[in-house]
């Protein structure tokens, strides 16, 4: 049985240690899919992520998306650094393991203020694993 409590403390100490001073990382959970019938074999996950994000975001729409697009990147990266593989086993990430781009699903931005972001990134592990 794969325990998804210890991964999320894991993968969530990881984030929070690789972050540094750009995110203020407020939450880290994950959601596992299983393969059908199979509660052993991960087909995917997703990590979902709180934060506030301590860098400039610029107001202007043209500006706004390009350092959301920039933030969403670091934060893919910092999270790709580590994976779970399809038995739960959690292993250095790597250039055959697919992360989507990051979805946002809340956001709670007052220019020069705060950033607070709730973003996910679905992680597909290598089945070679």
């Amino acid at each position: 049985m794969i325990n998804e409590e210890i991964l999320t403390e894991k993968i969530k100490y990881i984030i929070i240690s690789e972050s540094g001073k750009e995110f203020e990382i407020m939450d880290v959970s994950l959601e596992m899919d299983y393969l059908f019938n199979d509660k052993l074999t991960i087909e995917s996950y997703r990590v979902f992520v709180k934060f506030d994000y301590n860098n400039a975001i610029e107001a202007d729409l043209h500006y706004f998306t390009k350092d959301i697009t920039r933030m969403s990147e670091k934060m893919r990266n910092i999270i790709s650094k580590y994976v779970i593989d399809s038995k739960g086993k959690l292993i250095q990430g790597g250039e055959n393991t697919s992360i989507s781009e990051g979805d946002i699903w809340t956001l709670d931005f007052a220019a020069d203020e705060r950033h607070i972001f709730d973003m996910s990134y679905l992680i597909v592990p290598n089945k070679e694993d």
